[in-house]
């Protein structure tokens, strides 16, 4: 599953085919809940799957959370205005939720407030917004909670190490480097030896193979005919290490390059090579 932004979409892709089909959303459109097909989505930047049901996903778009049950779509938190506020439900505000992650027991949903420089949560329950890292001011500062800063927060992923209890620990990819938040005490520093230009997507290799992004198609079917995806995997026992998108080379024209502890290894059409 994946955000489609610029065709304000959530697309299914089966792998084993190679074919791309919409999930959610009706395309162009106000912002809109109802049936998944025809809900209307701003400019999703973010998929997110429940833990505990299967076909149910959380949506992150410009300025809202949202959840889709397998046949409609309803509002979590947010609103169609972007801007910052902790609050419940529809009085909290956020602007451009790029990454989202859920515990494994379903009851906090952690995303990045990218316009924002804020990593924040949700309570499920009670759909209460709250703040637990960042301070907003574009900074590389090391500290707990809102005391720590960084640049433009993107995609983050919890540490899924064997070494490391669950839902403790997440990584932020954010500008200029990577972040690592311990949820306990709080503190959020900087990891020093992952140093690059901007980062756009890390995660860890958990999974054989996951797409996490794909751009620059507006119809269903074949999956290869003008889509553009990246592609993660432990093809080479990378398993429990932490993977990284440097999306600047991107821009500049150059490879897509996958980071793997300081290595660079680059993306193909049939994986890493």
């Amino acid at each position: 599953m994946c955000a489609d932004q610029n065709n304000q979409k959530i697309r299914r892709i089966d792998l084993c085919h190679g074919l791309v089909s919409t999930y959610i959303g009706s395309g162009p459109g106000d912002f809109k809940n109802g049936a998944r097909l025809e809900a209307s989505l701003f400019a999703p930047l973010s998929v997110c799957a429940d833990p505990f049901k299967s076909n149910c996903y959380f949506i992150g778009d410009i300025g809202s959370i949202r959840y889709c049950d397998g046949e409609t779509v309803s509002l979590i938190a947010g609103g169609n205005l972007p801007g910052y506020n902790d609050g419940v439900g529809g009085a909290a505000i956020m602007y451009r939720v790029y990454g989202l992650i859920c515990t494994s027991d379903a009851q906090t949903l952690y995303f990045s407030d990218g316009s924002n420089k804020r990593l924040r949560c949700v309570e499920l329950k009670t759909r209460a917004v709250k703040t637990v890292c960042g301070d907003g001011s574009h900074s590389r500062r090391d500290g707990v909670g809102t005391n720590a800063s960084f640049g433009e927060t993107h995609q983050i992923c919890f540490n899924r190490s064997p070494t490391t209890k669950p839902d403790s620990v997440i990584f932020i990819a954010s500008h200029p480097g990577v972040r690592r938040f311990d949820i306990a005490t709080g503190m959020c520093m900087c990891m020093r030896a992952i140093q690059f230009r901007n980062f756009s997507d890390v995660h860890m290799s958990c999974h054989v193979m996951s797409c996490r992004w794909i751009k620059h198609t507006r119809t269903d079917g074949d999956f290869w005919s003008g889509v553009y995806k990246r592609w993660i995997s432990d093809c080479l026992s990378l398993s429990q290490q932490l993977t990284i998108c440097d999306s600047y080379r991107d821009r500049c024209g150059g490879a897509n390059r996958f980071r793997f502890s300081g290595q660079t290894q680059v993306a193909t059409r049939s994986g890493i090579e």
